[in-house]
């Protein structure tokens, strides 16, 4: 499954359904991750594409605790304060 979510944190200058994802921009995120597993083939894996805005330590701890096995496939600076994570995460 390849999911480029929403993952920016909702604030007065961007509160839309298509760019945030709730008060700290990983609710989506791991809102996804608890329902996924049930979608996925026994050796299938999630590619995920978030932001250091969205929290990364909540993200990958919130996967780790849903067994999931995490692996940082790139990471990209995207000016002097957003640097995007691609991470495949596997059952």
């Amino acid at each position: 499954i390849t999911f480029n979510p929403p993952y920016l944190p909702t604030s007065e200058y961007d509160d839309q359904w298509d760019t945030t994802a709730g008060p700290n921009g990983n609710e989506t995120i791991i809102k996804f991750l608890k329902k996924a597993k049930s979608f996925l083939e026994k050796d299938g894996s999630i590619i995920l594409l978030f932001s250091n805005l969205s929290h990364p330590r909540t993200i990958l701890s919130n996967a780790k605790k849903l067994n999931y096995k995490t692996k940082k496939l790139a990471e990209k600076n995207m000016g002097f304060f957003e640097r995007l994570y691609v991470y495949e995460l596997k059952p």
